[in-house]
């Protein structure tokens, strides 16, 4: 009598097979979350830089003005010789009747720094139907010890990369500002 061989496949067969088809899958998925994972960091990174270049614009605007803060009556250089704004934080905001103010505290009443919230004319300090976003701006004045007539100003955007962490991120833009008179 004469054996046949059987068609069909060994438990080691299925198992090498499959271990095969796994390494196929994972290691796609692994390069794919990767990307995603740096395209987020990148799009918050880009974020961040822009909401800081504004708040430099912002402040240099409000100093080309030659406008004061209408709550504490100062210019920006008046506020950085009296300390204001460099070991606390501060924010640069237009107010309802389009005045700039300048303030040691968050606009919202919230905690330092300011949160901002994104609404349909982009990100601001107050809720008024925004949604709340990831990110918190202000900026930092020091003195230019050599120049009375210079201050640095340093614009800070920060952000959490994961909510329910303390993982915070952020950018940092440094500028300095000359007194002159127009």
């Amino acid at each position: 009598m004469k054996k046949t061989l059987q068609n069909s496949f060994t438990i080691i067969e299925t198992l090498v097979a499959v271990s095969i088809l796994m390494i196929a899958i994972v290691g796609p998925l692994t390069a794919a979350n990767k990307g995603y994972s740096a395209a987020l960091e990148s799009r918050h990174r880009v974020i961040a830089a822009n909401l800081a270049a504004e708040e430099l614009e912002m402040l240099n605007n409000f100093k080309d003005n030659l406008q004061t803060d209408t709550s504490t009556g100062k210019n920006l250089f008046q506020m950085a010789a009296s300390g204001d704004c460099s070991s606390s934080v501060c924010a640069i905001y237009l107010n309802n009747h389009d005045d700039w103010v300048v303030n040691t505290s968050c606009p919202s009443g919230g905690v330092y720094p300011c949160r901002l919230y994104l609404g349909s004319n982009g990100y601001q300090y107050s809720a008024g139907g925004a949604k709340l976003s990831d990110y918190y701006r202000y900026f930092t004045l020091q003195q230019v010890s050599e120049d009375p007539n210079q201050i640095v100003v340093t614009a800070i955007t920060k952000w959490y990369t994961n909510r329910s962490s303390t993982n915070q991120d952020f950018i940092a833009l440094k500028t300095v500002l000359t007194n002159y008179q127009k």
